[in-house]
């Protein structure tokens, strides 16, 4: 908890998607390294609380805000990469139309 006061909490900025890798931003930012515990192993419920308060097309839209605002602001992309991810979500918002009525055929 100290730690994480010292060099700051998660980004309130976003919630649901890309705080690990803000977060290990943050840390590489401060000089620390990467480590991998590939004996370590947990059980993860997702989506238990989740699904209950966004359906499916938010979510999305929410990982793709996050996404966005992630690389605008910890990964410093250009004006031209800027562009190139509004199109891409546009695209994805798009793509979206079609996938979500796909699926609720296929349940």
């Amino acid at each position: 908890m100290k730690f994480l006061k010292r060099y700051g909490f998660f980004d309130e900025n976003v919630f649901l998607f890309y705080e690990e890798d803000i977060l290990a931003s943050k840390l590489q930012n401060l000089g620390y390294g990467e480590l991998s515990l590939n004996y370590i192993e947990f059980k993860h419920f997702e989506s238990q609380s989740i699904d209950k308060a966004l359906n499916y097309y938010k979510k999305i839209i929410r990982l793709q805000k996050s996404k966005m605002y992630y690389h605008i602001n910890y990964n410093n992309i250009n004006s031209i990469q800027k562009f190139i991810f509004h199109i891409l979500n546009i695209w994805r918002r798009l793509e979206l139309l079609i996938e979500i009525p796909i699926r609720k055929i296929i349940k």
